[in-house]
């Protein structure tokens, strides 16, 4: 049985693991039919795994599988034209789930999966705002850091995000993700632009 869109846990400047209503193939063991969740590996999905996968199937008895996603919604948009849908749940950045949300990429999801806190909260009042979408629910904040190897500088240390780019001063290599994200506002900020006004300049065609 073909599978409809995923629903995304979205991981944000993003708690609660959403249970989408999607319908499952056929599991060829017997028991519950696995839930198919597609995130990015390594101590983050380890520490997903301890905080919700195995407290969710010791709740449910639904087993929980986990495949490799790194992000961007062309490799969604793939997985979706394949025909064979595999993935429940996919772990997204919000920029991408907003913009997977308004592709018709993603199923809709029921802000009633939600419960209250414990000191009875409701999670319109207890998420921040915009955190409760109708294609997802953001559930982590995150942060991105520049980082060097102290040896590679052994006098004078880069200590700015200007200096990350300055290569005569601080020659060698940089490793930078595959994405826009935060490298538009560190080469702003290198050009002495303050911080008020980043967004304001990356809204236009010239900030770009």
């Amino acid at each position: 049985m073909k599978r409809r869109s995923p629903v995304p846990l979205v991981l944000i400047v993003a708690g609660v693991f959403s249970v989408p209503a999607v319908s499952q193939v056929q599991s060829e063991q017997p028991g519950p039919e696995a839930l198919t969740v597609a995130t990015w590996g390594g101590s983050y999905e380890e520490s997903q795994r301890r905080a919700y996968f195995d407290p969710f199937t010791k709740a449910t008895g639904i087993p929980i599988k986990t495949v490799h996603y790194d992000g961007g919604i062309g490799v969604l948009r793939e997985h979706l034209a394949s025909g064979e849908v595999e993935w429940d749940i996919v772990d997204m950045i919000q920029s991408d789930a907003s913009a997977a949300c308004e592709a018709g990429l993603l199923a809709p999801i029921d802000s009633d999966i939600l419960v209250p806190a414990p000191d009875g909260t409701p999670p319109e009042e207890d998420f921040m705002d915009g955190a409760i979408h109708r294609c997802f629910v953001t559930q982590i904040v995150f942060s991105t850091v520049i980082a060097f190897d102290d040896r590679a500088f052994p006098g004078v240390k880069p200590d700015s995000v200007e200096d990350f780019f300055d290569l005569e001063t601080f020659p060698g290599k940089r490793a930078l993700r595959k994405s826009p994200v935060g490298l538009l506002e560190w080469a702003l900020l290198s050009l002495s632009v303050p911080r008020e006004q980043l967004y304001d300049l990356l809204s236009t065609r010239r900030g770009l």
